[in-house]
C-alpha cells in the first residue's frame, strides 16, 4: 500500500503504524519498505476460489481504499462425474460432469466434451428382435454412433449435465453404453445398461 498525506500526495518515508485485515485468506506481517509503501503477502486459506477484501488502518485511522483480491481456479485438470438415478427401463437419468483444476476447484467455461453411444440390439426371435431407441443428450439412437458433441460449457460450479433415457421395454441381451471424453479425448465416464 502507498501512504499519502492529507492532500493525497504520496509519502516517501516510512515509520507509520500500518495494520491490515482480510475477509478471506491470511495476511503476513506488514513490512515497512521505508519509502512510503507498506506490503504484506495474502495467501488463500482454501483450495476453493474466493474473493478477499483487504482493509486496514494507518496510525489508527481507517484507510479510505480497500483492496479486493480474487482467488481463481487454475486450468482444467480432470472431470468428476456422477449419474442419478441409476440407468433403468422407463427412466431418465442425469449425468453431471464437473470440470476441476489440480486442486479440485471447479472450472467454469470448460467445453469440448464428446461421447460415443454403443447400442446392442439382437435380431433373433429369441431375444425379441426389436431395435430399441435410447435418448442421449436429447438425441435418439438405435445404432452405435461415435464422436457426438456435448454442446455448451461448464457453469460457475464447473458443471455440465445431460440426460440418458432408457425405453420402457428392452429385449433380453439388448442395451446401451455411453462413453464420455474430455477435450483431450480422455475417458471421464462410462454409463451402461443391459437387460
Amino acid at each position: 500500500m502507498q501512504a499519502k498525506d492529507s492532500d493525497g500526495t504520496n509519502l516517501t518515508t516510512g515509520g507509520d503504524t500500518v495494520s491490515l485485515t482480510t475477509s478471506a485468506g491470511t495476511l503476513s506481517a506488514v513490512t515497512d519498505n521505508g519509502d512510503g509503501t507498506y506490503s504484506a503477502t495474502l495467501t488463500s486459506s482454501t483450495d476453493a476460489a474466493e474473493t478477499a477484501t483487504v482493509s486496514g488502518t494507518i496510525n489508527g485511522q481507517a484507510m479510505t481504499d480497500n483492496a479486493t483480491v480474487d482467488f481463481v481456479a487454475g486450468s482444467y485438470a480432470s472431470t468428476n462425474e456422477s449419474i442419478s438415478p441409476a440407468l433403468a427401463t422407463d427412466q431418465t437419468s442425469t449425468v453431471t460432469l464437473t470440470a476441476v483444476d489440480g486442486n479440485s476447484n471447479p472450472v467454469e467455461g470448460y467445453s469440448g466434451y464428446t461421447y460415443d453411444v454403443t447400442v446392442t440390439n439382437g435380431t433373433t426371435a429369441a431375444d425379441g428382435g426389436n431395435d430399441e431407441s435410447y435418448t442421449v443428450n436429447s438425441a435418439t439412437y438405435t445404432s452405435t454412433t461415435t464422436g457426438e458433441t456435448l454442446s455448451g460449457s461448464t457453469d460457475a460450479n464447473g458443471e455440465l449435465t445431460f440426460n440418458i433415457a432408457i425405453p420402457t421395454t428392452v429385449d433380453s441381451g439388448d442395451g446401451v453404453t455411453v462413453t464420455v471424453y474430455d477435450a483431450s479425448n480422455t475417458t471421464v465416464g462410462t454409463y451402461s445398461f443391459s437387460n
